[in-house]
């Protein structure tokens, strides 16, 4: 799969992501986006330290190799979203309802959301953590 405008590279699939925001896959999936992003008086974090903080900070926090960034080498784990049309619909006691706005979630190079739709595509697997010496009791 290829991600971008005018590629230069063979792909089985290319989607084209033009005006839309391409993120490394979120570690947490219950993350509510909007209410960090502002509030009524003034925006609280910018869309990039949000993204940041929920991808590769937290996977670079618990030692998830190859997650959290967008590099070569790494898992391909991306969310493409309309950042105009974005809105957390989910709930702690809701969790399953998705999102408005996510076009494509690609998860371990497999499509698992295409135009909004779930493909039924199911590459994610648990992410055991196991902290480094010393540093849990």
């Amino acid at each position: 799969i290829a991600v971008g405008p005018s590629l230069q590279i063979a792909a089985k699939q290319t989607i084209d992501a033009t005006g839309m925001i391409i993120a490394p896959g979120f570690i947490n999936p219950h993350t509510h986006m909007q209410p960090w992003l502002t509030s009524d008086e003034e925006q609280i974090v910018s869309m990039q330290q949000f993204i940041d903080s929920s991808s590769a900070t937290t996977a670079d926090f618990f030692h998830l190799e190859g997650r959290g960034h967008l590099r070569p080498g790494a898992f391909a784990d991306l969310v493409i979203f309309d950042p105009e049309a974005y809105s957390a619909l989910a709930t702690y006691e809701r969790p399953d309802v998705a999102a408005t706005g996510v076009r494509t979630v690609i998860v371990n190079g497999q499509i698992a959301v295409d135009h909004g739709k779930v493909t039924g595509v199911a590459s994610g697997r648990a992410l055991r953590h196991q902290p480094p010496a010393g540093t849990c009791n």
